[in-house]
């Protein structure tokens, strides 16, 4: 999986520093009308990226947080910190040295936990192995349907083969309203990823030719970002 998963990666990041690129000259030419062209496949690009990376390493999202943190704080040390206007010049150059001791200091136990958590050797997921074994096995036709029980009893999201075609359908049972249990941009998300928005379903067509991890991507998309589900929350897995 990591083989594969490495070369997914890559490939989306060359889509995405082509996108930055353009989008740069776009604006680097004052043609913002082209810029916003790009503006939206970049970010969905971006997106993509980040859940790739959370699958090949979970704390993903941390260390980027933390090396942004830093980056920031770094930056602002610096730039040097706006001066306080105290009368005595004395007492405002002390209160100054003490607020950069204090970001020092932040600066300094953010980078051992960063390193840390990079240090870290991360062991594939159990839970997405168990997905591509049933992908695989949907793919043999050795099963049919895959059900994702999202909110127990509630909400699911189901992957169903039809001849050649796998379609994605997310339902609830009567009386639970489904856009309830959705995370913020969930349907522009959705329309993104070629979901239709009256019934909430898709339909990848020759799906048996479509790499395994690609279409675990888009489970992935679904179970963060739509549903904000991340591998400290148990999904149950039905197949038939």
């Amino acid at each position: 999986m990591n083989s594969d998963l490495n070369t997914l990666i890559q490939h989306l990041q060359d889509e995405f520093d082509f996108l930055k690129s353009k989008l740069d000259q776009c604006i680097a030419d004052w043609d913002f009308e082209g810029a916003q062209a790009f503006k939206e496949p970049l970010y969905y690009t971006k997106r993509k990226l980040d859940i790739l990376r959370t699958l090949e390493n979970p704390n993903f999202q941390k260390i980027s947080s933390l090396a942004q943190k830093i980056s920031r704080m770094e930056e602002r040390l610096a730039q040097g910190f706006a001066k306080n206007e105290y009368p005595d010049e004395k007492l405002s150059k002390r209160f100054e040295e003490r607020r950069k001791l204090i970001a020092q200091e932040s600066i300094k136990k953010f980078k051992l936990e960063l390193n840390e958590l990079q240090s870290v050797k991360q062991k594939a997921s159990s839970d997405d192995d168990k997905i591509l074994s049933l992908l695989k096995k949907l793919k043999e036709k050795e099963i049919s349907k895959i059900d994702f029980e999202i909110k127990q009893g509630k909400v699911f999201f189901t992957l169903k083969a039809e001849a050649d075609d796998l379609v994605f359908t997310l339902h609830s049972n009567f009386g639970t309203k489904l856009e309830n249990y959705f995370y913020p941009n969930a349907r522009s998300i959705l329309r993104s990823l070629g979901f239709e928005l009256d019934n909430y379903t898709k339909k990848i067509s020759a799906f048996r030719q479509i790499e395994s991890l690609s279409l675990l991507t888009e489970l992935s998309i679904i179970f963060y970002e739509v549903f904000s589900l991340y591998k400290e929350k148990e999904i149950d897995v039905k197949v038939k």
